[in-house]
């Protein structure tokens, strides 16, 4: 069935199995083109236009929620923050590898201790960004009293003076004394066991030492054994710091 298209001269359609003929009398040029031929350009082009603008607009709706994303990154993850990890995948990777920003360090060997905000703790105000403390520690004070025994004080012995009163001998070089004996002359008589004459008037001493005590044994003092270290979990911590 022919259909007239208004503007056109000398034109006609025909059923989609015939050619679709359009005239153009200004500059007196005819086209034909099967309809079916016709509708499968139309569609194309609808079908081209459609995808480039859907891929265009998945473009800006990814470049979007990817600017999002990394915004709220950015503000979760800021510089000064830290991430700790005790397990998965990325425990030893740098954190700028999958995040995609920031200059992280991995911090190593240190506790974590909140500000003490002016606030004395334990006679300390503790700072942001501050560190004390170390791995090792002395302990001070006294231990408690220990006897020591014979054995372990140094050997060692003492000497004394041993005073008697003694039926002295004298001859002529003077009054008779043994070894290490010395003899005091106290001016009187009639003293000691048999004092009834003048030669008991004398003490007589002699030095004595005593037999060695001691020996070279040690001695020591216990000390309770002591921790100071709180229940800890190791983890691989990361700090941003750029």
């Amino acid at each position: 069935m022919p259909i007239l298209i208004t503007g056109l001269v000398q034109q006609s359609t025909t059923e989609p199995a015939d050619l679709f003929v359009m005239h153009n009398s200004a500059s007196d040029i005819t086209k034909g083109i099967s309809y079916q031929n016709l509708k499968n350009e139309i569609q194309a082009d609808i079908n081209a236009v459609t995808q480039a603008q859907l891929t265009t607009a998945i473009a800006n709706l990814t470049a979007a929620y990817q600017a999002a994303d990394r915004a709220v990154l950015e503000a979760v993850f800021q510089v000064g923050s830290r991430i700790s990890l005790n397990s998965g995948p990325n425990i030893f990777v740098n954190p700028a590898t999958y995040l995609g920003f920031g200059t992280w360090v991995l911090e190593q060997g240190y506790y974590y201790m909140g500000i003490t905000a002016g606030v004395p703790i334990e006679g300390f105000i503790r700072g942001v960004g501050g560190t004390f403390g170390s791995f090792t520690h002395n302990h001070g004070g006294v231990t408690g009293d220990t006897t020591l025994n014979s054995t372990q004080i140094p050997s060692h012995s003492h000497t004394y003076d041993d005073t008697f009163h003694t039926e002295h001998l004298y001859t002529a070089s003077g009054y008779y004394r043994g070894p290490n004996e010395y003899l005091e002359n106290r001016g009187f008589s009639g003293v000691g066991t048999n004092g009834t004459d003048g030669d008991n008037d004398a003490f007589l001493y002699r030095t004595r030492t005593t037999s060695a005590v001691g020996g070279t044994q040690a001695h020591n003092h216990t000390i309770p054994a002591q921790s100071h270290m709180p229940p800890t979990m190791v983890e691989s911590v990361w700090r941003r710091i750029a």
